[in-house]
This record gives C-alpha cells, structure tokens and sequence, in this order.
C-alpha cells in the first residue's frame, strides 16, 4: 500500500519564498498600510509573523486573477503611483485607474467601505477622479464593472485622511508606541493575527 507522508519542506519553501518576497519589512508607506488597520500596519513592521497556508492560498489565487484580467486587456498593468510619501501600484491604469477586488459576498452587495478608500486613495496619488472597481463574485461566478467617480470635496477629504493617517504611522513607529493609532473595525480584529499585540 502507498504511504502518503506531508512534504513540510516542500510547504516551508512557498511559505518562505512568499515572506521572502512580501512580508518582509519595505521600505516608506504605501496605499495598503492605510486602507484597512493601521495598528496592524504598525505591527507587521514591528514584529512580522510568518505567513499562513490560507494567505498562500490568497497570494496564489490573487496573482493568477490579476495576471488573467492584465494579459486579456492589453493596458498598462502595475502601474506605480506616488504623492505625499505613500506610494500605489494600479493594478492596471487606462484612462483612469482600475482596481481588481475578488469576494465571497453576494453580488448584490454593497461596494465595501475600505474598496471606496483604496480606490479614492489611488485617484488621489494618480491625479484623477475615477477609478474603476473590477469585483469577482467567487460563489456565483459573477464580475461587476463599476466606474466611481469622486468629487472634488470627497477626493479633498481623502487626501487629507491619507496625510493625517501617514502621520499617525510614522509617529508611532518612531516613538515604539501604537496606542495613538485608531483601531480596526471589529471584522478585521476577529481574525487578526496581532490581537494579543493590540490590545483590542
């Protein structure tokens, strides 16, 4: 009868090229520290944890998207932008920015709250007032294509949370101390791997 053993060096190797080329420390700000917790952005500098099989899972599922819908529609594909000290790079740029997201929501949802900041945050670091929203529905199968268009007194708002949250950051990391820093929403803290870090 075949013996069936785990490949632990095999699966040490993904884990640890995929911290080798993404979780290491890099350097400046970038529009991902300010979307979603920026405790958890403090605390991946400070004290970095090895990744997981579930975020090999979605790096692998991320890139093979992302590379698919870049390769069928022949426009520029990531695209780096920067202002203020953070820095973006546009999952593809056409006439305005255009940002994959996938999910496992129904696709009657809402647009998320931190999918609108990413996007608004892109359009403020390219200089444009919109951006369009590329969303896979994973469970039905299902894509939507949406162009958000901001306004001027919307855009002037979120750059100025982008300036303000940067300085929060780089605050914190230069005094050690991330109790100044706002916590995450209660979705983001239930699975969060510095919770003990945190305090929340």
């Amino acid at each position: 009868m075949v013996r069936v053993e785990e490949d632990s060096v095999l699966k040490r190797l993904f884990l640890e090229r995929l911290r080798e080329h993404y979780g290491g420390h890099k350097d400046g700000f970038f529009v991902t520290d300010f979307v979603y917790c920026l405790r958890k952005a403090y605390w991946r500098r400070v004290k970095p944890k090895p990744f997981s099989e579930q975020q090999l899972g979605y790096f692998i599922d991320g890139s093979r998207r992302h590379e698919s819908l870049q390769f069928l529609s022949g426009l520029q594909c990531e695209v780096s932008v920067e202002k203020h000290g953070v820095r973006g790079r546009l999952d593809m740029l056409g006439a305005e920015p255009i940002e994959f997201k996938s999910t496992r929501s129904r696709s009657g949802s809402a647009i998320p709250l931190y999918y609108l900041k990413q996007c608004a945050f892109y359009c403020v670091l390219s200089g444009k007032d919109t951006c369009t929203l590329v969303t896979q529905f994973i469970l039905g199968g299902r894509f939507r294509f949406q162009k958000l268009v901001f306004s001027a007194g919307e855009l002037a708002s979120y750059e100025g949370e982008l300036v303000e949250s940067r300085r929060l950051l780089e605050e914190a990391l230069a005094n050690h101390d991330h109790s100044g820093l706002p916590p995450g929403e209660p979705w983001q803290c239930r699975s969060c791997e510095y919770n003990e870090e945190c305090g929340e």
